[in-house]
């Protein structure tokens, strides 16, 4: 089989594969995934079924790669919404207990619960010994436009901060509303330490409904976007195109441990070589019977000499008698 026809087989193998998983998961393989993982195996020698299996286990262990992130991105969601469907209660039930002050005319329960709606402001009053408007208005860190009002109440450019035509008797407040800036903090009332303590208890209702719906909607973002993360056909092209061979990392012990076991190896080499120079340089020694031979005849020749040295001693005893 010559490599364009393989090659086609190849191809139409992986359309056609890929369009069956298409079928039961949706368009979540782009035709340039497709055609990157065709080009692993463009001219290969390979047999056509081990490369079918191949491009097989591929596409599969993408797929299953997806429904993983799919499933893990719906558990993060649904997560979210319980966790936030409690503290939506929560908040609820907090407000459910804020006191009702649609028929009061009293400013300091009025601010108390403006307060309480509003955690993210600061509102506080005047001090009537300091102040003779005092009663009649509220200084606030945040503009009128921002601030949630308690139920019965209205803001209009007239009476400010009101529930008239809202209380029974007729008897209504009117306050004034202004800026908390620049304002000489010994010219207020100093807020009790039960209005803190609300204030730091309620929660902006608004601002989890809103992170719910900003998180959720990343979530689903990402979601979107599992596709086009780039899959492990390209790190699987780059190992099979490379004839290079990464070196291996050495740990921390094996780091260490590798100057000790090279001195042992130079160590061990070089006794080596010195055991080879000490048998090419050592000398054979000599036949035993060689030497027996030539102790022997020294022997016989010392004996010769004293002979002779007796015959000279003996002549010259003579002469002399």
């Amino acid at each position: 089989m010559n490599n364009d026809t393989k090659n086609k087989l190849i191809r139409d193998y992986a359309y056609n594969l890929v369009n069956q998983m298409k079928q039961q998961y949706g368009n979540i393989i782009k035709d340039n995934q497709i055609d990157e993982i065709i080009s692993i195996y463009n001219n290969s020698d390979k047999e056509i079924k081990e490369i079918q299996k191949e491009i097989y286990d591929l596409l599969e262990d993408f797929i299953r790669k997806y429904l993983e992130e799919i499933q893990k991105n719906n558990d993060e969601i649904t997560k979210i919404q319980i966790e936030n469907q409690d503290q939506l209660m929560q908040i609820d039930q907090q407000i459910e207990n804020i006191p009702d002050v649609s028929q009061s005319t009293n400013i300091k329960k009025i601010a108390k619960v403006i307060q309480m709606l509003n955690p993210n402001a600061d509102i506080r009053i005047g001090n009537p010994a300091m102040m003779s408007d005092a009663n009649n208005k509220i200084f606030s860190s945040i503009p009128i436009e921002n601030i949630k009002l308690p139920k019965g109440f209205e803001y209009n450019d007239k009476n400010g901060i009101t529930n008239k035509y809202k209380t029974g008797s007729g008897v209504y407040t009117s306050l004034e509303v202004a800026s908390l800036n620049g304002v000489n903090q010994s010219m207020l009332m100093p807020k009790s330490e039960q209005l803190k303590s609300s204030n730091e208890n309620i929660v902006n209702k608004e601002t989890v409904q809103n992170t719910n719906q900003q998180v959720t909607k990343n979530i689903k973002s990402e979601h979107k976007n599992i596709s086009k993360v780039p899959s492990i056909t390209s790190q699987r092209k780059k190992q099979k195109n490379s004839k290079k061979i990464n070196p291996m990392k050495m740990t921390n012990i094996e780091s260490k441990m590798y100057p000790l076991l090279n001195e042992k190896r130079k160590t061990k080499l070089k006794q080596k070589t010195q055991t080879k120079t000490t048998v090419m340089t050592y000398k054979k020694p000599k036949n035993p019977m060689t030497n027996q031979t030539t102790s022997s005849k020294g022997f016989i020749n010392l004996i010769f000499a004293s002979l002779i040295l007796l015959t000279i001693v003996f002549i010259l005893f003579i002469l002399n008698k």
